[in-house]
């Protein structure tokens, strides 16, 4: 499952090199702030896939109109939608997001990828895994859960930068993890290949998916489920779509929330639900989520089990 188109660059500037859900759609429209693009790719009314950019969604209301399809899928960009938390980008102002928000009314269901609003027709989806860095990943993938491991309960691996508050949640994290969560967590120091990666992530039953830029889990948690860990994610507005997999989801990165007998509990619950990852794996492809949207289902109804 893959939200997000392989070459971007390219995809902007010729609607070409599509891949992932975007790529499956009967329609492809891109939105730069103030000019769009719409093209037709199938004579079947599926849904439209809309890449919006960073930049001012003011425009966005005509371009909305004049879809036909009754389903549109939203993603491609880290930018949150259709309120913009992110912090490198302009947030977008009440006035914005009301316009919005009414001309999304008409669709019968509205897929939104770094969901961060509310209305009756919106469901987020997972931003999911792009080919890079991450091939082979299905090829590695597990089929039964990681029930124990000569390591700790919990993994923290994820890059941060000083040069941008955008890694101030994961700099926090990390101090966690150093600090009263390290009596059972492993902070992995330095960078690493993706093959010592995978060995890490099979190695301990949960991995911290902590967001970066937008507010999705993905690639982290795509590729920790793919390895037998449990992903641990934060609430938010696209947790609905990770509870269709066996995830810990917690209400904030703080201490009190994650304890050896929380995450055991949480494991001993999750591996009953979830005994075979076959399952896991049926999810985690695309087929699973674009048949979801072609039914125009909402994801915030489905079982997570």
């Amino acid at each position: 499952m893959s939200i997000r188109p392989t070459k971007q660059a390219a995809v902007r500037e010729t609607l070409v090199n599509l891949t992932g859900l975007l790529d499956r759609g009967s329609r492809i429209v891109l939105f730069d702030g103030r000019n769009f693009v719409s093209k037709r790719r199938r004579s079947s009314s599926l849904y439209a896939g809309i890449l919006i950019s960073t930049g001012p969604t003011s425009g966005l209301t005509p371009v909305l109109s004049d879809i036909q399809e009754s389903t549109v899928v939203f993603g491609g960009f880290d930018a949150t939608f259709p309120e913009q938390i992110d912090r490198r980008f302009a947030p977008r102002s009440t006035e914005e997001i009301r316009g919005i928000s009414e001309a999304l009314a008409r669709f019968n269901q509205v897929y939104v990828e770094n969901l961060v609003g509310s209305g009756d027709n919106l469901s987020p989806i997972p931003g999911g895994i792009i080919s890079r860095p991450w091939q082979g990943s299905v090829v590695l993938a597990k089929t039964r859960p990681n029930r124990k491991g000569p390591k700790n309960l919990v993994l923290c691996a994820h890059k941060t930068r000083r040069s941008s508050d955008q890694w101030d949640t994961r700099r926090r994290v990390t101090e966690l993890a150093r600090g009263p969560w390290s009596s059972f967590t492993t902070v992995q120091s330095g960078r690493s290949t993706l093959r010592e990666f995978r060995r890490e992530l099979q190695q301990h039953p949960f991995t911290l998916c902590v967001e970066g830029g937008g507010i999705d889990p993905s690639p982290k948690a795509f590729e920790a489920l793919l390895q037998g860990s449990i992903p641990v994610i934060r609430d938010s507005g696209v947790a609905d779509a990770y509870r269709h997999f066996p995830v810990l989801i917690i209400p904030e990165w703080e201490a009190k929330h994650l304890t050896p007998e929380i995450l055991k509990q949480a494991r001993e619950d999750i591996l009953g639900r979830w005994p075979d990852w076959t399952h896991v794996l049926e999810r985690l492809s695309m087929r699973y989520w674009r048949e979801i949207i072609i039914r125009g289902e909402s994801t915030r109804l489905n079982p997570c089990s």
